[in-house]
């Protein structure tokens, strides 16, 4: 599978403890805890992108 319109695809790691915790906050329909583990994800996103970019433009 390929991205399209020329996008990037994003990746997030995740551990076990993470998984589970996810697979927690959905199978009980936990709406608060759900939203909190999906801006951890974010903010974990945001941080590997920037990164990427930085290192993008060192070596620019």
């Amino acid at each position: 599978m390929s991205p399209e319109n020329g996008e990037r695809y994003l990746v997030l790691t995740l551990s076990e403890t993470e998984y589970m915790k996810m697979r927690s906050a959905l199978l009980d329909d936990d709406g608060d805890a759900a939203l909190q583990i999906v801006r951890i994800f974010v903010k974990r996103l945001q941080i590997q992108n920037g990164k990427k970019l930085k290192s993008q433009l060192d070596g620019a």
